[in-house]
């Protein structure tokens, strides 16, 4: 099994920004070269407007457009080789990014990067699957989760036709308690800090009697919402449901699968590994 990853998708690589930064210019380039890599508490702890966080997606433009030409290579690359009809390919993100988009939830802070909160900029990614032998292209509607892509994998390997792919009855998101270093970041930038230190869950189901729409329950804090999703950026309010019909859905998972991994003593990364993921903005 190969992987393509391409972990900064911020903008183009350096030496490849003439081909593919077609909405950026100068003064959007420095603006981003003036940010540290985790450049979050600039805009929470007041030091930047979030309306500058509009220009930096032109850089993500750019980023994409490199992104779709890498991608372009390896399919091209697995044709030629008559390997393609052989291969499963997904095409996926691990989480989408934030430019200053406001909350769902009353008091939820506003979308920056993708650490804190719940919005669907950061948890809606695309999923792009061509089976070996290819297909005749379906698009679904129903709700997904990259969860799947194991159980999926070790289908194709055994020669069988996954059931359901990477469709599921629901998925689960959860922001983890702010603590340590984050946490120190946080109230050293943020005046008042309470809202970015709150308990945040969300959960997803397909929406009874609509179809195309996921229905979500989430809260942070103490409020709460629910939301249908119809598509990117078009979202419909509904009453909501008790924080606790929310934490009930983490703890009834079924056979395990939806079940929310903790951290395990003795498997935390290590100072090397802290530090090359301090260099890619994770720490």
């Amino acid at each position: 099994m190969g992987r393509v990853s391409k972990p900064n998708g911020r903008s183009p690589d350096l030496r490849a920004r003439e081909a593919y930064d077609c909405w950026g210019d100068g003064r959007v380039r420095t603006l981003q070269a003036d940010l540290p890599i985790r450049y979050e508490w600039a805009f929470y702890g007041g030091d930047r407007p979030y309306w500058q966080l509009g220009a930096l997606e032109s850089l993500y433009n750019g980023g994409i457009r490199q992104a779709d030409a890498v991608l372009e290579h390896a399919l091209k690359s697995l044709r030629s080789r008559g390997e393609l009809d052989e291969t499963l390919v997904v095409v996926c993100g691990d989480h989408g990014d934030g430019f200053g988009e406001p909350g769902r939830v009353p008091n939820e802070p506003p979308a920056v990067s993708h650490v804190l909160p719940r919005h669907e900029e950061l948890l809606h990614v695309h999923l792009v699957v061509r089976p070996p032998g290819g297909a005749t292209g379906e698009r679904v509607d129903e709700l997904a989760a990259l969860t799947r892509f194991p159980a999926v994998a070790r289908a194709h390997a055994r020669g069988d036709s996954p059931l359901c792919g990477f469709t599921v009855d629901r998925a689960l998101a959860l922001k983890q308690p702010v603590t340590a270093d984050l946490r120190k970041r946080f109230e050293r930038r943020c005046d008042p800090v309470e809202a970015y230190l709150e308990p945040s869950r969300a959960g997803y189901e397909n929406a009874p009697n609509t179809s195309g729409a996921v229905r979500k329950h989430s809260y942070w804090g103490d409020r709460r919402v629910t939301t249908l999703v119809h598509a990117p950026g078009v979202v419909e309010h509904h009453e909501p449901v008790e924080p606790e019909t929310v934490d009930r859905s983490f703890r009834d998972g079924d056979d395990g699968r939806d079940s929310v991994r903790e951290p395990l003593a003795g498997r935390q990364p290590d100072a090397d590994v802290e530090a090359q993921l301090a260099a890619l903005g994770y720490y």
